[in-house]
């Protein structure tokens, strides 16, 4: 996988200005047009990668690519809204997600009763309804009851879903709570998506994947996105 390397803006680099952090508009014209597979766009913290992700998709539809066949995924819900709002100039954009919200867009495809009308709970969601109902029905101080929740959240992440006895209330009530407000915690929808996958589910056939701030996905995650590239013609990730 080829890298592209790009420069971290400086008071002794001033040129790089005009170029979103990369050393030249060649090499940054390069990143933007290569398309012979999978290549890896590498810079420091403010260097622009994802900006030239953006220009790149935004190439990519110019070139006449259908943007159905065309996947941004990116790490947070604001980087979504700022991207979306980036391409809406497009005449027809192409989708960007967070991988969890992706993975419960292809979880609604494969088993749609099972997730219809399900929404992704956000940290500031469980502080203001989950933790509190849990620690009135527990009896739970909320410092134990933060231990839990992590010890929850990275069992989804390890996959380790073998519960200890002495988590085994909690776990039980969270699931129930979780139902009862149909929503579902982010780790847990990778895993489950990656299970999908590993069962003989397929993912999308894709043209382009493009794939921002790459270094900060976990292990099950980076297979969630090497399944995917595997039926994708291109992708390109960015990483610090």
């Amino acid at each position: 996988m080829p890298d592209t390397h790009g420069a971290v803006k400086t008071k002794r680099s001033p040129q790089l200005a005009n170029h979103a952090g990369f050393p030249d508009e060649r090499t940054r014209n390069d990143a933007i047009r290569f398309r012979r597979g999978p290549a890896r766009l590498v810079g420091g913290p403010g260097s622009g990668k994802s900006t030239l992700l953006r220009d790149r998709t935004r190439a990519i539809v110019d070139s006449g690519c259908p943007p159905e066949s065309i996947l941004f995924i990116t790490f947070t819900r604001q980087a979504v809204r700022s991207l979306q709002s980036d391409l809406a100039t497009l005449d027809d954009p192409p989708p960007v997600y967070t991988l969890h919200a992706f993975c419960l867009s292809q979880l609604r495809r494969a088993a749609g009763d099972v997730y219809v009308g399900m929404e992704i709970i956000d940290d500031l969601a469980l502080q203001l309804l989950f933790i509190p109902l849990t620690c009135t029905a527990l009896g739970m101080t909320p410092g134990a009851l933060s231990k839990s929740l992590l010890a929850f959240q990275n069992s989804w992440h390890d996959r380790d879903l073998d519960i200890p006895e002495r988590r085994q209330d909690f776990d039980r009530f969270l699931e129930r709570l979780k139902r009862a407000f149909n929503v579902a915690l982010r780790e847990e929808l990778v895993v489950r998506y990656q299970t999908f996958l590993e069962e003989g589910g397929e993912t999308p056939a894709l043209a382009h994947l493009v794939v921002d701030e790459y270094q900060d996905l976990n292990r099950a995650e980076c297979d969630v996105i090497d399944r995917i590239s595997a039926r994708s013609e291109s992708h390109c990730r960015s990483r610090r």
